[in-house]
């Protein structure tokens, strides 16, 4: 609302993730928003329209009004998104509020945010204008949802009278775009524009086998890099997958999926989530992209 007193015409645009969830070093986006940090500048993202933007926020608010640059990590992953059509199905799709808050949270919401690091897997990661666009997607995901299955329009985990601070309004008030003054284009999950999947609401739930953390052996307590390294056989175990096998040995009939990198633990503890329930949607999303990625193969 602010920008828009400064320049009405100002528009966010959203930042679709899953088109180039194979590669995501070849998104176009990086020409507007830069890519990566620059290790030699202190991670600062130096390319871009917003190259060496000046912010003066801090993810410890003692530091808060000294100005500086916004960050990412220097070096970025080839996948860390999540792919169209476990969106479309297994979180547009979701049989609840519940499992959709988690399977968004947990998933691509959290995965983009440790993808880029810095910044942008810190609480001021709002410093990022892609911030804002990634998030405009993750709202209209939800508005996608909302438009397919309108029995779950108004259906959240939290009080739907629970106020939103700072503002004279409850979430309730906040569910129906119409009346927000903005919109979205057509939907692009359509049913009729993903080949892959169909009768997405009849497919099975992939239900994985518990994740059981790493314990440790001798007292101390366990690295992070040691818990990765244990969830990542987890979620990577028997799956097929362009990225857990050698693909110039196999017959194949079509390109395999990559499977998008564990969240790190670091990033799970910085955030205070469930780590068996962030492991379990992982290896869930892990199974879904197997069982699709069969399809390519020659018996």
């Amino acid at each position: 609302v602010g920008l828009r007193k400064i320049d009405p015409s100002i528009r966010i645009p959203y930042w679709d993730w899953t088109a180039h969830y194979s590669d995501m070093t070849k998104d176009p986006i990086w020409q507007w928003f830069g890519k990566e940090g620059n290790y030699y500048r202190g991670n600062c993202v130096t390319t871009g329209q917003f190259a060496n933007f000046q912010v003066y926020y801090f993810a410890d608010p003692r530091y808060n009004g000294q100005p500086h640059c916004f960050t990412r990590m220097s070096y970025i992953a080839k996948v860390f998104s999540t792919d169209r059509d476990f969106i479309d199905s297994k979180i547009i799709d979701a049989p609840s509020s519940d499992v959709f808050a988690d399977r968004f949270e947990y998933g691509p919401h959290a995965r983009v945010h440790n993808g880029l690091g810095l910044d942008f897997a810190d609480h001021a990661s709002c410093n990022d204008p892609l911030f804002y666009s990634h998030h405009a997607f993750m709202d209209k995901v939800w508005y996608d949802r909302q438009v397919r299955h309108p029995e779950f329009k108004y259906d959240w985990p939290l009080d739907n009278n629970t106020p939103l601070p700072g503002y004279n309004a409850t979430m309730k008030d906040t569910f129906d775009i119409s009346r927000l003054c903005y919109g979205y284009l057509e939907e692009n999950f359509s049913r009729s524009k993903s080949a892959t999947i169909d009768n997405r609401m009849s497919l099975p739930e992939i239900k994985p086998e518990p994740y059981v953390p790493l314990k440790s052996t001798n007292g101390q307590p366990v690295s992070n890099g040691a818990e990765d390294l244990h969830a990542k056989a987890y979620i990577f175990k028997d799956i097929i997958a362009s990225n857990t096998m050698n693909v110039s040995t196999l017959s194949l009939k079509c390109d395999l999926e990559p499977i998008t990198e564990p969240m790190t633990s670091a990033y799970i503890k910085k955030m205070m989530y469930d780590p068996a329930k962030v492991r379990s949607i992982e290896r869930q999303n892990a199974l879904f992209i197997s069982d699709k990625n069969k399809n390519c193969l020659n018996e």
